[in-house]
């Protein structure tokens, strides 16, 4: 003789998955120009401001020279005007000059200083296309293939990327469930997050080759996506792993199983005590 008593059971379920980079940067050219040099190993790891690329900096240095001319020349005009309203206005006092004369002399003036501003514009414009001759890595990451070689012709924001950084560890992992199932999820945040708090987990366990390998590593549910996708009728599931030996590579198909979802309170009884009649009763 035996107790029944509900229990609480969990039902884990295998959900498909693939993996995604925690960040991509596709590296593209911001001005135009002929790649002189290429300072990294394909396929090696880059850190964030390593310069990857110098693309021919004359034309850029000879207008940023042009430009800083153009300022002092400028600024030369600008000090010539403040010296000739300061000069009448000294002679304004004696009425040797008419007001009209002066009026002038300050609108000299005042076309002078925003002159100086535009052309400081073009100077802080000139510096930025200088720099841009310099292609440096965005984020650290491991970087693929070059597009290009040195000779090749660039132009400023092309639709191909010169590379491409990902950052693989850690890694997101996006499972997707069934749009019905979801309501069980939804329901066991909730729960948990009114017990444990807004610092509640739901482990994550990843599973992926013909062998059914078990990533060592365990990760964690990072967010749910609040659309069924109208082609699947999945919801996404994203959670975020460690990836310190880099086995986990973008594109690659898995499956997880995420712990606690699913559970539920219910009766249970040993087999044995079941009995199945000839028509399928029990």
């Amino acid at each position: 003789v035996m107790t029944i008593e509900p229990k609480i059971i969990a039902m884990t379920n295998e959900l498909p998955g693939r993996v995604k980079a925690f960040k991509t940067a596709e590296i593209r050219p911001q001005v135009s120009g002929i790649i002189q040099s290429r300072f990294f190993e394909e396929g090696s790891l880059v850190e964030e401001g390593q310069q990857l690329y110098q693309i021919d900096p004359a034309r850029y240095e000879a207008d940023y020279q042009s430009t800083n001319a153009n300022l002092q020349n400028i600024k030369a005009q600008r000090e010539l005007s403040l010296a000739l309203q300061s000069r009448y206005r000294s002679l304004m006092k004696t009425n040797a000059v008419s007001e009209q004369e002066f009026d002038s002399a300050k609108a000299s003036v005042a076309q002078a200083k925003a002159a100086v501003a535009l052309a400081r514009a073009e100077v802080k414009t000139a510096k930025i296309n200088l720099d841009y001759t310099k292609v440096y890595a965005p984020i650290s990451g491991y970087i693929s293939p070059s597009t290009v070689t040195d000779g090749a012709l660039v132009t400023a924001q092309q639709q191909a990327a010169l590379a491409t950084i990902r950052q693989l560890d850690p890694v997101y992992v996006d499972l997707s469930q069934s749009a019905a199932d979801a309501k069980t999820l939804q329901q066991s945040l909730v729960t948990s997050r009114m017990t444990k708090g807004e610092d509640a987990k739901f482990e994550v366990t990843l599973l992926f080759g013909n062998n059914d390998y078990v990533y060592p590593h365990k990760g964690s549910l990072y967010a749910t996506d609040l659309a069924v996708d109208e082609n699947t009728g999945t919801i996404r599931l994203r959670s975020i792993f460690p990836n310190p030996n880099g086995a986990l590579l973008p594109g690659m198909f898995v499956r997880g199983t995420i712990k606690d979802i699913g559970i539920q309170e219910t009766i249970i009884v040993p087999q044995k005590a079941v009995s199945i009649q000839a028509d399928g009763s029990k």
